[in-house]
């Protein structure tokens, strides 16, 4: 007669034990090992009916570090290009590698910007907000004890949107004429480049301009009568338009200093023919007292003016149509 026998087993790494415990099975797997579970194994059998247990003999089991291997960096969004504000994430893997693992993340080759130390072929770095100071060149290193592992290089860019430009327009003079060039001077204080300039004039397109580098762009414009009216710009590199204050320009007629010349010349020559007859006639009343003519008596030292005809003296005004209106 055969009498049937029940045992049960239960597995130790070192002096903990191993699984659930006390189990039917003479197996016990494990899915990873790591060379933190290097150590001495052993397992206890019992009969459940007498409860017997029996050891069985130890054995060691070392368990060996991978070398991580295959670094890799990913940047998330994919192509490293950002806008001022969002969120950047770094994610490093390793293609094999065991045990713990201490990832780093790096910038320019300097800067440590992060560092995570897991039993995991991944981790991930999480930049929030981002400014343009995070614009560079990233790597980062996987090490388990064997010595970094470092991947390829990735460039991170962060564009700002353009600002709100500011107009200036350039004169050389303060009242804008006809005829004169004005400079339209657009410019936004932040910005990536290139930033794409508008010029409008009554919302009108005059014309564009990009600036590769910052300094903005200028626009040159001939003035005529119908320039008067406001003036804005727009400035735009692709991450939004952004248009300036209206600055309003008048401009007027050009003076028509031509008439103001002849009328001077005319009025010059007929001051001057005037001089020349008053002198004329002086010297024909000194030319009369030399030669013996009429002279003006003391009694009209104090008249206007002096006048000799046909040796008859006149004293009166000086103006021509009232020059016979008082006889000495």
């Amino acid at each position: 007669m055969t009498l049937k026998v029940q045992l049960q087993f239960r597995f130790f790494r070192d002096s903990q034990a191993l699984g659930s415990g006390w189990s039917s099975s003479p197996e016990l797997q494990i899915a990873a090992m790591w060379s933190e579970d290097s150590g001495s194994y052993w397992c206890e059998a019992r009969i459940v009916t007498h409860n017997v247990i029996k050891m069985s003999q130890r054995s060691w089991i070392h368990v060996q570090k991978v070398p991580v291997f295959g670094v890799n960096l990913e940047i998330q969004p994919p192509g490293g290009q950002l806008t001022e504000g969002e969120n950047l994430v770094l994610i490093c893997s390793v293609a094999k590698g065991t045990g713990t693992i201490t990832f780093s993340w790096h910038k320019d080759g300097i800067k440590i910007v992060g560092r995570k130390t897991q039993r995991s072929l991944v981790a991930e770095l999480q930049v929030g907000a981002v400014t343009e100071h995070h614009t560079g060149r990233y790597y980062c290193a996987a090490d388990n004890g064997h010595g970094p592992i470092h991947s390829k290089w990735s460039t991170v860019t962060v564009k700002i949107p353009a600002s709100h430009p500011v107009l200036t327009l350039r004169m050389p003079r303060a009242q804008a004429m006809e005829g004169d060039t004005v400079e339209l001077h657009c410019e936004s204080l932040r910005g990536s480049p290139p930033i794409s300039y508008l010029f409008y004039h009554k919302d009108v397109t005059l014309g564009s301009s990009s600036a590769p580098s910052r300094g903005g762009a200028s626009f040159n414009l001939s003035l005529t009568a119908e320039h008067s009216g406001n003036y804005f710009c727009e400035a735009d590199n692709g991450l939004g338009r952004q248009h300036s204050q209206r600055v309003s320009l008048n401009v007027t007629g050009k003076q028509d200093i031509t008439g103001l010349i002849t009328a001077g010349g005319v009025g010059g020559l007929l001051c001057i023919l005037g001089v020349a007859a008053t002198a004329a006639l002086l010297c024909h009343c000194r030319t009369q007292r030399k030669s013996g003519g009429c002279l003006c008596p003391p009694a009209l030292s104090c008249c206007d003016f002096c006048h000799c005809y046909n040796n008859l003296e006149f004293c009166g005004p000086s103006d021509k149509d009232q020059l016979f209106s008082s006889k000495y």
